[in-house]
């Protein structure tokens, strides 16, 4: 696991998305396990700031983690590129480059969205499990990810911003009707530099 001896998390802010950050419920402050960083808010509600677990070929991230509940994957949470700082002291938690073993992932219920870049450059990375309740997912969260070859997405789903299938291997792809919004919010550049050539929006 990445080492967190004599790191002092004290004052290290974390970057949410423009939604997450609207939607704050008040903060209890930066916590972390063996696995995870993580933001706990006062509703028990839990964004996932960094996974600094040693990561093998699959990882199923957890509904709860000290029994609050896992809504958001924060931004660049399970990149291998991605490293945090800490301005208390001037250091760095370093990149997780175990994440580059990543093959599958599964992602519980309790997720309502998944944020920038969260799983951008995990060139092992074939298949995503995502589960009814998610709701959005916002520019880059797989780019990058060159073995992703479909995507099975929720009905819950309503918003994919741009850059989600840049750098994958994704021809088509299909939207199923929600059962809450009657819509698929896309972005403009939601297929920019990628390889899908059909999109097809179930009925």
């Amino acid at each position: 696991a990445t080492p967190l001896t004599g790191i002092d998390f004290t004052g290290l802010t974390v970057s949410a998305s423009e939604e997450t950050r609207k939607s704050t419920k008040g903060l209890r402050g930066l916590q972390y396990t063996d696995e995870y960083i993580y933001e706990a808010y006062t509703d028990y509600s839990i964004f996932i700031f960094k996974y600094i677990g040693e990561a093998g070929e699959y990882i199923e991230i957890p509904s709860e983690i000290d029994g609050y509940t896992v809504e958001y994957i924060g931004d660049q949470a399970f990149s291998p590129y991605g490293s945090l700082h800490s301005p208390a002291n001037n250091q760095e938690i370093p990149e997780n480059e175990s994440l580059n073993n990543l093959k599958e992932v599964s992602i519980p219920s309790t997720v309502k969205e998944i944020g920038c870049y969260a799983f951008s450059n995990c060139k092992k990375l074939e298949k995503v499990n995502f589960s009814e309740g998610l709701e959005s997912i916002w520019w880059g969260a797989f780019c990058g990810c060159e073995n992703i070859t479909s995507f099975d997405f929720p009905s819950t789903l309503y918003y994919v911003c741009w850059g989600n299938f840049e750098g994958t291997s994704v021809t088509e792809v299909l939207f199923k009707k929600s059962n809450f919004y009657d819509y698929v919010d896309l972005n403009a550049d939601t297929f920019s530099e990628s390889k899908v050539v059909k999109c097809t929006f179930q009925s």
